[in-house]
């Protein structure tokens, strides 16, 4: 799971631009003449604005080290007033610090406050972070359902983990989550597409097993094959299945044992039971032939089993 503090590029000599920053913000140009001059509110808006940018460059620059010693205690303080002042990265920040006692005691009711603010403006990363923390129970109590709500926004926003991640949710409906085979379908397919291998090996799954659409077995075999190619022992143990039974796929015992093989050599289940049932009645020219696929694929890929 990755959890991801909000950063932007900003010179090295943050210290020194902060404050010319702060004296050019003061310096407006005048509206136009057709222009109405701004009121008191909008223009103190503003000022919060640039207040709680610069703070929040501040705030990074102390904890990567960028122009200033690194200090994760500096960096709160003024992640802390950037976030007072509104700013959804620095708030995010802020919360993930609290999540994980970072510059500060851990406090996961904090955590959540803060978190709940940035991804409350919309901030797809938030709502990702927020989601997965929510879903594994890491630095902040363990909440599926609110989980699934949050990484569902940042799916809709593209976050490719939270497609993965809210699809299997959908999916396997459990821990309050209701499951439902249409969003997990929509989600699944997305984050397939974009080369999530877990999500291809499910999206296989249920193309395989009809779950949410009509059963589809040249469909499920192309997803397995790319989950398996890429190392997925599931994947491999469902593609070596199809090979054996000449579901979506020409039987190919051959084949069968090398994908099979393959995932047992990982430990998979998935793999060892059929394998262990394919090698009573294969031939051993086929075996021969398995192998000699196994052995070429883990040359091409450069790594064994696992690896």
């Amino acid at each position: 799971m990755k959890i991801h503090l909000i950063s932007v590029m900003t010179p090295r000599r943050v210290l020194l631009s902060a404050g010319i920053f702060i004296l050019l913000g003061a310096f407006a140009p005048c509206p136009a003449a057709d222009e109405p001059a701004p009121t008191p509110a909008q223009i103190e808006a503003e000022k919060n604005r640039i207040a709680a940018d610069v703070a929040f460059q501040m705030g990074r620059a102390f904890l990567n080290g960028e122009g200033t010693p690194k200090d994760e205690k500096k960096a709160v303080e003024f992640f802390r007033k950037s976030a007072e002042l509104g700013n959804g990265k620095a708030q995010n920040n802020l919360g993930l610090m609290y999540a994980q006692g970072r510059g500060i005691n851990a406090d996961p009711v904090e955590a959540l406050k803060w978190l709940r603010l940035a991804a409350g403006q919309g901030i797809p990363e938030t709502q990702e972070n927020l989601g997965l923390m929510l879903r594994f129970g890491r630095g902040v109590p363990k909440n599926v359902t609110e989980a699934a709500e949050w990484l569902e926004k940042a799916a809709e926003q593209g976050r490719v983990s939270a497609q993965s991640e809210v699809g299997h949710l959908y999916f396997t409906g459990k821990d309050g989550v209701p499951r439902d085979y249409d969003k997990a379908m929509r989600w699944l397919k997305a984050a397939a597409e974009r080369g999530v291998v877990p999500a291809q090996n499910t999206l296989g799954f249920m193309y395989e097993s009809g779950a949410g659409t009509p059963a589809d077995p040249v469909a499920a075999v192309h997803w397995f094959r790319l989950a398996a190619e890429r190392g997925d022992s599931k994947a491999q143990a469902n593609l070596g299945s199809a090979y054996a039974t000449g579901s979506g796929i020409e039987k190919d015992l051959s084949r069968a044992y090398q994908w099979l093989s393959l995932s047992a050599a990982q430990g998979e289940a998935l793999g060892k039971v059929p394998l262990g049932e394919l090698e009573k009645s294969i031939k051993p020219e086929d075996v021969a032939a398995g192998k000699k696929l196994a052995e070429d694929w883990l040359a091409q890929h450069g790594r064994a089993p696992g690896k």
